[in-house]
């Protein structure tokens, strides 16, 4: 991934846990318990661990990190606890997280842009 400018930046995934049975041949049948995965740039764990709960369907997992310079990272998702389960992933996204003052600014202009047009109906 290309990281433009340095910031604060968030990744995204959507991540689902069925329950249900791993069944391999000649091997025993074990049951799918809760696992847990967690968010990698460049090889380092960045966030906590995430544990989605089985059956509760897609769930919008976040984990923010910040970047000193612009460039290329490797970024993704990946298992960390060793057990017996099945994480499905959908949708993973970087963003850069706007400003807090570039948040408030933006506030401020759609209330005065709201004011402004009540005023003139």
């Amino acid at each position: 991934m290309t990281i433009p400018v340095a910031g604060a930046y968030e990744l995204s995934v959507y991540a689902a846990s069925p329950s249900g049975f791993v069944i391999e041949l000649g091997v025993p049948k074990a049951e799918l318990v809760q696992g847990g995965f967690g968010f990698f740039v460049d090889g380092e764990h960045v966030g906590v661990m995430h544990v989605p709960e089985l059956d509760a369907g897609w769930v919008r997992y976040t984990a923010r990190f910040e970047v000193t310079s612009p460039g290329e990272i490797t970024a993704g998702v990946g298992n960390i606890t060793g057990a017996p389960y099945f994480i499905n992933y959908d949708s993973l996204e970087l963003v850069l997280v706007p400003e807090p003052s570039s948040l408030l600014l933006g506030s401020l202009v759609r209330v005065g842009l709201l004011l402004g047009w009540r005023q003139s109906t």
